[in-house]
Formats: structure tokens, sequence, C-alpha cells
């Protein structure tokens, strides 16, 4: 199905046999050149408020109706975020290694315990990431963060490896929203941080083809009781499939050492 927000509205009005004036008539609109405009992208990003319109005259299912809203790039409101985090919980609390819930800006909506364990997030920072909804970008750049502090050279290079193809996934899922507001300011604030920056400025030389495979990743982590070490995950990522505008994060231990970290150190 189209991935734009005109061509997947179309898609949907197809599949369900209604026509554009059925649509525009609902809306109380004597003609149908307004629907016609958004459906081939030639209008500017309409109001979220008209889209939840369409989407009831069309009588969308709730995933249809998210759908559409991804494809707008519309974030979701406290009110979704609240729902999306209580239907999550369960499953993100009991996953025996570090988990959490992103929706596609990558702000942070859930973590459990075991992911600030493993970044050895200090209490206040913890606090801070759950009541503002932080960026990954803004949580895992911070200076406080013990990674980013001592470690051996080696370590800290593939550490600063991993954070520069961190920003090019980034830069990958976000490559049709840089003209999004929350874009914008996201990335303005992060260039006040020295080593976003150069990393930032580091990956500009590389190519969409060294991203991530799909919503897979090996992650090194330096080891939070020993900086010098680094514990070694797999990352999948994978979306809710209710609101596909939020995704699971879950890491799963590639090595013998990262899986025996967990017994004496589970918080569930």
């Amino acid at each position: 199905m189209s991935a734009t927000l005109g061509g997947l509205l179309k898609d949907f009005r197809i599949k369900k046999g209604i026509q554009q004036i059925d649509i525009a008539f609902s809306l109380g609109w004597k003609e149908t050149s307004r629907l016609s405009r958004i459906e081939q992208g030639k209008s500017a990003k309409p109001p979220r408020d008209l889209i939840e319109n369409i989407a009831k005259a069309m009588q969308l299912t709730a995933i249809e109706k998210n759908q559409l809203l991804l494809a707008g790039n519309y974030l979701p409101t406290e009110q979704e975020i609240a729902y999306i985090k209580e239907k999550s919980k369960d499953f993100i609390d009991k996953w025996p290694y570090p988990a959490n819930l992103l929706d596609f800006s990558w702000r942070s909506i859930l973590e459990n315990e075991r992911m600030f364990n493993v970044h050895n997030v200090p209490p206040n920072l913890a606090k801070f990431i759950i009541e503002n909804h932080s960026h990954v970008l803004d949580i895992l750049f911070n200076p406080d963060l013990p990674s980013n502090k001592n470690m051996d050279y080696e370590n800290k290079n593939l550490w600063k490896q991993f954070l520069k193809y961190l920003i090019l996934q980034f830069r990958y899922e976000q490559s049709n929203r840089t003209q999004e507001k929350w874009y914008i300011d996201h990335i303005k604030n992060m260039m006040k941080n020295d080593l976003f920056k150069s990393l930032w400025i580091e990956s500009q030389s590389m190519t969409m083809q060294d991203a991530l495979v799909g919503k897979f990743a090996i992650n090194n982590i330096p080891h939070p009781e020993d900086p010098n070490k680094l514990l070694n995950f797999y990352l999948f990522v994978v979306p809710v499939l209710e609101d596909p505008r939020f995704e699971i994060t879950m890491l799963v231990p590639s090595d013998v050492e990262t899986y025996r970290f967990y017994p004496k150190n589970d918080n569930k």
C-alpha cells in the first residue's frame, strides 16, 4: 500500500468502495477538489482533526486510522501515549532483558528497569526521562551517562561507532520528516552537544546502505559495573500492531558473559 498520507488515504477509499463525493458530502463540502488535492499530495499537511474526520467518514478501523496518522507524521497525543503505554507495560516489565517503548520520533515512552540499569542511568535522569518522554538521542548522548564518561580507548571507540550508526539510522527513519517542527527543534537542540555534533557531521559521509539492516542490530553497551568492559546484545525492534506509530525495542544477550549478568542483577 502507498506510504504517503494521500496515497494511503486513496488506497483505503478504493478498497472500501467509497467515492470522493461521498466523503466530501459527509464533511459538509460541496465538491471534491480539497480531498483530491490531499490524495495527490498537492496540499499542505492537513490539520490532524481533518484526518480524524475523514477517517470517521470512511469508517476506518482504529488500526487503519493510526496507519494514516503515521503516514502523515502526526505525533501521538498524550492520551494515545497513555493508552499504548498501559497496553505495553506488562510485556515490557516482564521482558527479562532491557526493553522500551518508543514512538516514531524516538521519544522514550516506557522503559523497564533493566534498560535503565544496563545504561547505569542515574535515578534523577531516569525520573526526567519518564516524565518528559525524552528522545533516545538525548538520553544516549547525555554527558552524565556513564557510557560517555571514562572507559578505555578501544571500548570508547566502539561506543562512539555505535552512536554514529544510531544517528545514521535516525536520519534514515526520519528522512521524510525533516521539515516537521519537532524534528527541526530536536536537531537544533542536539547540536548543542559536542559529541553529537561531531558524529552527526561524520555520519554525513556515510550512505544509507550503512544503516542498520531493517530492525535488527548488534548493540554493544559499556558494562555498568566496569566501563572498560562491554555487554553485547542483539537488538530487535517491532511495531505495535494496534498503533504503528509506536515500536518496542528489545535487547537479547549475544554472548555468555552478558547472559550471566542478569541472574544477579534482575530487578523484575
